[in-house]
């Protein structure tokens, strides 16, 4: 009976890195993302300034 307990703890441990992996590769997707529209924004707001005050 131990020996059992032990192999599903272990089985656990493993199924829960795997899922943290995937949590990371989401959150770096998000994070690029996030970097292309705040790259966006600045094109837009140096064009709006030069065009509009210029």
């Amino acid at each position: 009976e131990e020996e059992e307990e032990e192999e599903k703890e272990e089985e656990g441990e493993e199924g829960g890195e795997e899922e943290e992996g995937e949590e990371e590769e989401e959150e770096e997707e998000e994070e690029e993302e996030e970097e292309e529209e705040e790259e966006e924004e600045e094109e837009e707001e140096e064009e709006g300034c030069g065009g509009g005050r210029g």
